[in-house]
């Protein structure tokens, strides 16, 4: 998780399930390790370099996989908006 959303974890008024979105507030544990923006990442045969793109989040991230030619965005088009 990038460390702009690390409340979110822990907040269910921050991840809005406390506020009547789900059927129960949610929380987690903080996470063990936060993004670094770019720093590069090994995980199951695959390198992935992370990107600080904020938008739906304040801590919305990009993960692109420079071998494959594959960026994954998530959400980041859905800023300031659902």
């Amino acid at each position: 998780i990038h460390p702009a959303d690390q409340d979110y974890l822990l907040s269910p008024e921050k991840n809005l399930s406390g506020l009547g979105f789900a059927s129960q507030a949610l929380t987690c544990r903080p996470a063990e390790e936060a993004y670094q923006e770019g720093k590069t990442y090994h995980l199951a045969g695959f390198s992935f370099e992370v990107f600080h793109t904020p938008g739906h989040t304040p801590g919305g991230v990009s993960l692109y996989f420079e071998d494959e030619g594959v960026l994954f965005s998530g959400d980041t088009l859905f800023r300031h908006s659902i």
